[in-house]
């Protein structure tokens, strides 16, 4: 992990990259609508799922046509990528091949919304998707089928209970999380002066760089209404305006996990890198290295998946990132390091 500080003249801000885990415990659904689990627990098989689906309507996703139409959400369990030409949806066991899927690919570990409106609607050009049946909010049959038209590869059977309106409706799925950075813990570090070319980098030797507990920075107004020094574990001179900080970690399987997130307490600005790559910017305009522009600071989409190690930070005034990351199976809790410099 790299960060570059630069000082600042506030109080502290607290960021977090948001993200929305792709395997979720039994609870937050769409939108944030709360998600009750489905007892008992299932475990994954190599086919799609239906992981979760809303009955009952009226304040929660909206589809293409401004419809508060039901859904229903189908997940890819296995390893590959899975073409669903000819997989079926239904909400009559009599008639399992009632609504057919068109050939749309439904990569490892991801989820797809398919609208349960009625509309008819299965063009695979990437428009919404739309059952030609809508969910009976008092509970019925629901099942996904595959190509050969019997095979019932997951179903709520004999039917779903009654639902609540804007409650939707689940699998209980655990999420683990891991922590790859801990506030607090050692990073490299260096106050420049002059340009430092590839510090960003993983490969980067900052062997003869400074070493320090984060967060890293100064206070020059101890005892004053905005005050740093309990969250300054590495004090640097005051009227310092910039630092590079780096710190590392690795992940032997990137794919086990959903998210990365990054947590960072800061003053005035920082700028984070990953494995020599700009991920976010706040309060400063970090030097282009190349024409392709950066991936947007903060992209709000429903689920947002993240998997690279190594990550590189920013330069801020006082600071503090967090480095956490989330997967369907492994470790324990997670947060992550600080950088602080404080202006005079």
């Amino acid at each position: 992990m790299s960060i570059s500080m630069f000082p600042g003249h506030d109080g502290i801000d607290e960021e977090k990259a948001p993200g929305r885990q792709n395997i979720r415990a039994g609870q937050g659904g769409q939108n944030g609508a709360p998600l009750e689990p489905l007892e008992p627990r299932l475990l994954f098989t190599a086919v799609p799922l239906i992981t979760e689906f809303l009955a009952s309507n009226d304040n929660d996703l909206v589809d293409e046509d401004g419809d508060d139409s039901d859904w229903l959400e189908l997940f890819n369990a296995g390893d590959t990528a899975l073409d669903l030409a000819g997989w079926y949806l239904t909400d009559d066991a009599n008639d399992l091949t009632q609504w057919t899927l068109p050939s749309v690919s439904l990569d490892a570990g991801r989820y797809m919304v398919v609208f349960a409106s009625g509309k008819d609607r299965a063009d695979a050009d990437g428009t919404e998707l739309h059952t030609n049946f809508s969910l009976s909010a008092g509970g019925e049959y629901l099942a996904l089928v595959e190509p050969d038209g019997t095979t019932v590869a997951f179903e709520y059977a004999p039917e779903y209970p009654a639902q609540e309106q804007d409650v939707s409706y689940g699998m209980a799925i655990e999420t683990v999380h891991e922590t790859f950075i801990a506030e607090g813990s050692d990073a490299h570090y260096i106050v420049p002066t002059a340009e430092v070319p590839g510090w960003q980098n993983v490969g980067f030797d900052d062997a003869l760089w400074s070493v320090g507990a984060t967060g890293i920075g100064y206070e020059n107004s101890p005892g004053g209404d905005i005050d740093f020094t309990s969250r300054i574990e590495t004090a640097l001179p005051v009227g310092t305006t910039s630092v590079y900080l780096r710190q590392s970690f690795n992940v032997a399987d990137p794919s086990t996990f959903d998210t990365l997130e990054l947590g960072v307490r800061y003053d005035d600005g920082f700028i984070a890198y990953l494995n020599g790559d700009l991920i976010e910017a706040q309060n400063a305009r970090p030097k282009r290295r190349s024409t392709t522009p950066p991936p947007p600071a903060r992209t709000a989409t429903r689920r947002r998946s993240t998997s690279s190690p190594s990550i590189s930070p920013t330069t801020s005034a006082f600071s503090s990132p967090a480095t956490t990351s989330s997967r369907s199976t492994g470790s324990t809790p997670t947060t992550a390091p600080t950088t602080s410099s404080r202006p005079s």
